[in-house]
């Protein structure tokens, strides 16, 4: 991984991303705007994937409105159980 230097706008709008500037590790870093090295396209999958002791993780979140939180709960939990997973999913 290396760090990318950006200000607020460029990461939220994808038409900004090509000047994101990527920097060298170093004493004397290089910086190489984004555009440079990759083309940019929106497309879908998740935001961020992370990994906790080798295995996937994703984190869901939502608002809940309407109702009380302990039957929203409960619901998610059945529909979750309700789910098959293919080995190694």
């Amino acid at each position: 991984m290396m760090p990318v230097n950006s200000s607020p706008t460029i990461a939220t709008d994808l038409g900004n991303f090509p000047q994101a500037v990527l920097a060298s590790e170093g004493a004397m870093p290089t910086f190489v705007p984004l555009g440079e090295l990759a083309e940019f396209e929106l497309g879908p999958g998740p935001n961020q994937i992370s990994c906790v002791n080798g295995k996937r993780r994703v984190v869901i979140t939502a608002n809940v409105r309407g109702r009380d939180f302990g039957s929203f709960v409960r619901e998610a939990q059945e529909k979750v159980r309700e789910v098959e997973l293919t080995p190694g999913s």
